[in-house]
C-alpha cells in the first residue's frame, strides 16, 4: 500500500492496494454464501489441537489442506500436554497425517513448551492461529504477549468443547517484533473451490496418496475396485491407513462439489438433471398408482 505525502498528523489517502500474498479461506455458512477470508498475508499458520477430547486426526488433515491451499506454511500445535498422559501416542497418531509438517507439544496454560515457538515469531513474520473453540488459542496469545490480551474460559468437561470467547479476528504485535493473529474458534471448516491452484492443498496434505496414485494402471483410477490400483495395494500390505484414504476421498469430493457450485454452467446442468429426475420420479409414481 502506498500513501500520498501528507503531514505526520494530517489525513492519509490510500493510493493503491497490494494483492494478497496468501489467504486462509473457508466457505461461509449457507448454500449461496460467499467464501470467507479468515486471514490474509499470513506466513505461518499454527493449527492448534487439544490433547483432550478435541484431538482429532481427521480434523487436522482438513486444516492442513486449507492452510496449504492458502499459500502459508502450517505448523501443528498440540496443546494441553499438562492434562494428557499419552502425549507420545497422540504424536504417533498424527505422524502419517502431518507428513513434513512440524509438530510441537505444549501447555499454554502452564507456559510449558511455548519457547519452542519463538523461532516462528520473528520480526517481519505474520502468524495466524486456527482451531476449535476452547483449544487454547487465546491462552497462548496471552502467554506470548505477556499480558491478558484475550479473554479465556474453561471448556466443558464431558466433551472438551469451549465457548466462543474470541468473536472476532485480532492482530497482536509481539514484544520480539513478530505479528500473531487470533481467530474465532471453528468447530467446522468447509473447504472452498479455491483459485487456479484449487486442490493443491489436498494434494500436498496427502502427498503419499498422490505419489502412490502415479503407479495405478489407469490414469483416472478412482481407487475403488479398479484392477492395478497402487493405492489399494498399499492399503492391502499395510503401507497406507484406510482411514487416511477415506479422509482424502472425502475432502476431494467436497472440493469437487465446491468447484461445481461456483461454476454457473455446472449449476445449470445440475438443475437440468434435477428436473429430469423429478419428472421421472413423478411418472414412476403415477404408473405405480395406476397399477
Amino acid at each position: 500500500m502506498r500513501q500520498a505525502a501528507e503531514p505526520a498528523d494530517g489525513p492519509a489517502v490510500i493510493d493503491a492496494v497490494v494483492p494478497r500474498r496468501t489467504a486462509f479461506v473457508r466457505r461461509g455458512a449457507g448454500r449461496a454464501s460467499d467464501d470467507q477470508v479468515i486471514a490474509a498475508n499470513v506466513d505461518i499458520v499454527f493449527v492448534m489441537l487439544g490433547l483432550d477430547g478435541d484431538f482429532n486426526v481427521r480434523r487436522a488433515e482438513r486444516y492442513l489442506a486449507a492452510v496449504w491451499d492458502s499459500g502459508a506454511t502450517p505448523v501443528v500445535l498440540l496443546n494441553k500436554s499438562d492434562i494428557c498422559d499419552t502425549v507420545e501416542a497422540r504424536v504417533d497418531d498424527l505422524r502419517h497425517s502431518v507428513m513434513q509438517v512440524a509438530v510441537h507439544t505444549l501447555s499454554a496454560l502452564q507456559a510449558d513448551g511455548v519457547d519452542t515457538l519463538r523461532p516462528y515469531l520473528q520480526e517481519g513474520v505474520t502468524v495466524g492461529i486456527v482451531g476449535s473453540s476452547g483449544v487454547g488459542k487465546s491462552t497462548l496469545i496471552n502467554c506470548l504477549t505477556g499480558r491478558d490480551a484475550q479473554t479465556t474460559a474453561d471448556v466443558r468437561v464431558h466433551d472438551s468443547r469451549g465457548r466462543h470467547t474470541t468473536t472476532h479476528r485480532e492482530l497482536f504485535v509481539l514484544p520480539q517484533g513478530g505479528i500473531i493473529i487470533d481467530t474465532p474458534g471453528m468447530r467446522e471448516l468447509q473447504l472452498t473451490a479455491g483459485g487456479d491452484d484449487a486442490g493443491m492443498g489436498i494434494e500436498t496434505a496427502f502427498a503419499e496418496i498422490e505419489q502412490l496414485a502415479v503407479g495405478c494402471r489407469f490414469a483416472d483410477c478412482g481407487h475403488q475396485e479398479e484392477p492395478g490400483c497402487a493405492v489399494r495395494d498399499a492399503i492391502g500390505d499395510g503401507r497406507l491407513d484406510p482411514d487416511r484414504l477415506a479422509s482424502y476421498e472425502k475432502l476431494m469430493k467436497e472440493r469437487r462439489y465446491e468447484e461445481a457450485r461456483s461454476d454457473p454452467s455446472a449449476q445449470g446442468e445440475r438443475k437440468r438433471m434435477g428436473r429430469i429426475g423429478a419428472k421421472a420420479a413423478r411418472r414412476m409414481y403415477r404408473e405405480r398408482r395406476r397399477d
